[in-house]
């Protein structure tokens, strides 16, 4: 139970971790507080995390 707990945590940070290194590569500061770009990495990052839900329930 515990690895499936891992697993859906690591989906949901994982476009959070992208756009970082996005971030990094392109040398760009953070946006603003409350931006849309921090919306968006929530949006994906719970669409993996249900599409890793659907995943281990199917397989």
């Amino acid at each position: 139970m515990l690895r499936v707990l891992i697993v859906e945590i690591l989906l949901f940070l994982v476009p959070f971790a992208l756009y970082g290194a996005y971030l990094l590569l392109r040398r760009r500061p953070m946006p603003a507080k409350g931006s849309e770009e921090r919306f968006w990495l929530v949006v994906a990052g719970l669409v993996s995390a249900i599409a890793g839900f659907v995943g281990l329930a199917t397989f």
